[in-house]
Parts: structure tokens; C-alpha cells; sequence
């Protein structure tokens, strides 16, 4: 389909396909989920404030 006010036939966009759309949303969500999961669990084994490090017992 082209503008029919345009002598030089632009073509008319049809817009953003929707699976274009339900990759973005899908991945905006993952992107989302993998955050909450980082900083839910990035205060495990992490001694702080960083002077109470040395007292932190470790494997031999």
C-alpha cells in the first residue's frame, strides 16, 4: 500500500510486528527476573562491612 498523498509513492508502514513486540515484553520481563534473582542473592557469603572479613572462618 503507498501514501496516497504523496506523489512519489511512499510506501505506508505497517507498524512493528507483534512477535516483535512479545520478544521485547519477554525479554524485558527475563531481563527483570534475572535482576530480582542478583540482588536477592548477592548479600550471600558477603561479609560486611569489609573490616569483619578477616574474622570470616574459611575452609582449609
Amino acid at each position: 500500500m503507498h501514501d496516497r498523498f504523496d506523489e512519489r509513492g511512499v510506501p505506508i508502514s505497517s507498524g512493528v510486528p507483534p512477535i516483535v513486540v512479545v520478544a521485547v515484553i519477554i525479554t524485558f520481563i527475563l531481563v527483570l527476573t534475572l535482576l530480582t534473582l542478583v540482588f536477592r542473592d548477592s548479600s550471600f557469603g558477603h561479609a560486611w562491612p569489609w573490616t569483619n572479613a578477616e574474622t570470616v572462618p574459611l575452609p582449609h
